[in-house]
């Protein structure tokens, strides 16, 4: 059993408050009282001093804290995975996986990359699993027939997923090393990026592409348009 107080402050604080505010009470209630003698003098100023403490004490809620744990007291357990699984730098994840984990990081624009062709990518993967266990699996023809039934469904949805990526969405001229991808769109205008990459036009290649040597976009081609500069990274040593 605990007495906890309802308010911010904490027990100590509250008893010294109404002490000195008792203390104060009985101190200036004797003032007013200084031309008496005898037990009123005394008594009256502590019973003021006491009203004023206890006053204190109901302002503050004091309530007295019981507890009793029957049986075991249930616990939260969390495990934290400190490791690369599943992240950007895990060697195990494929390029797709890595660059839609880049995407939704935010380190690139949710425009850059199209999802349709990376679920098509999974659903080719469903569809040989579904294939692999029916054959590998399988007593009867009943067992046969349903597995058929859900390796066409399968099919069926990774075509309408990949009639869903955009053409040239994911094309670089860049065909040799040195070289950049440079495209332009004519005619946008805005002075932020947002301006370009939530146009619609962005979803479909430069309506200007060209190769250039060093990394900086042509100068006095026009005014009011967006830009883009594409290209790879080649390391000259592999990380050990």
């Amino acid at each position: 059993m605990e007495l906890r107080l309802t308010g911010d402050l904490v027990l100590w604080q509250v008893l010294l408050l109404a002490t000195t505010l008792a203390g104060l009470a009985v101190w200036l209630y004797r003032r007013h009282l200084s031309d008496r003698g005898g037990w009123p003098a005394v008594v009256l100023p502590l019973l003021r001093g006491l009203v004023v403490f206890l006053v204190v004490m109901m302002l503050v809620g004091p309530v007295l804290h019981f507890r009793k744990v029957i049986g075991q007291m249930s616990r939260v357990i969390m495990f934290v995975d400190a490791s690369s699984s599943m992240g950007v730098t895990d060697e195990q994840m494929d390029a797709g996986r890595k660059l839609l984990a880049v995407q939704r990081l935010g380190w690139l624009p949710s425009t850059t990359l199209d999802t349709n062709l990376l679920e098509a990518s999974d659903g080719v993967a469903n569809a040989a699993a579904i294939a692999q266990n029916a054959l590998a699996g399988a007593e009867g023809s009943t067992d046969l027939k349903t597995a058929a039934k859900s390796f066409a469904e399968q099919l069926d949805k990774t075509m309408a997923s990949l009639k869903q990526v955009a053409p040239g969405r994911f094309t670089i001229e860049t065909s040799q090393r040195g070289s950049l991808n440079y495209e332009r769109w004519p005619n946008i205008g805005g002075k932020e990026i947002v301006n370009l990459t939530n146009h619609p036009r962005y979803q479909q290649p430069g309506e200007v592409s060209s190769l250039i040597n060093s990394f900086e976009a042509p100068k006095n081609v026009g005014d009011n348009y967006g830009a883009r500069i594409r290209g790879y990274l080649y390391p000259t040593k592999s990380a050990t």
